[in-house]
């Protein structure tokens, strides 16, 4: 069976929702979707023409358990109300791919989506492809641009869920985003 890429996203969007696998004819989709997978997808949330762009990029058959995924989510919108945003006010593309995929069709896929738009900045939750997946030390408190556009980096929610030390630093981040791009 081949499903179109809406579909697709659909249903993983609602067996990630409700935790649930999704059954057709009996065969489990989202399981056999995850072990057939073999492009990328980005998935788009928040305000379109937003000049806030945050960036992830999550590996598909990474170990990293569902429950600790939605977990972030739920701090990242914490965080982004403690600086007065919300998923309305900012974009967000997630890159959800399968290790190993051709990172230049990723990167113009990305381009694509933010071509011809005025973004201020783009936040990179984590070591991403816009810096080869370096450490994310060697790229945080670094002005960097991509495509002539403000490049920031800081930790990923998962990855403050996991290690509560890195709190103060992407605390740091968050204030240095809404004092220079939101109020600055």
């Amino acid at each position: 069976m081949k499903m179109n890429d809406e579909l697709k996203k659909y249903f993983l969007q609602y067996s990630d929702i409700f935790e649930k696998n999704v059954y057709i004819e009996n065969k489990v989709l989202a399981n056999n979707f995850f072990k057939n997978q073999s492009f990328f997808d980005l998935e788009i949330i928040g305000d379109y023409n937003s000049n806030i762009l945050f960036i992830e990029d999550f590996f598909i058959d990474n170990q990293s358990p569902l429950f600790l995924i939605k977990k972030s989510h739920g701090l990242f919108k914490k965080i982004l109300k403690s600086i007065n945003l919300s998923y309305k006010d900012i974009q967000i593309i997630r890159i959800n791919r399968r290790s190993g995929f051709n990172n230049i069709s990723i990167l113009n896929e990305f381009d694509k989506n933010i071509k011809n738009k005025t973004k201020k900045i783009i936040i990179s939750l984590g070591p991403s492809i816009l810096n080869d997946y370096k450490l994310i030390e060697s790229s945080r408190n670094k002005k960097l641009k991509y495509k002539n556009i403000d490049l920031m980096f800081t930790y990923h929610p998962k990855d403050l869920i996991t290690n509560e030390k890195l709190k103060v630093n992407a605390w740091r981040d968050f204030k240095y985003l809404r004092d220079n791009y939101l109020y600055g």
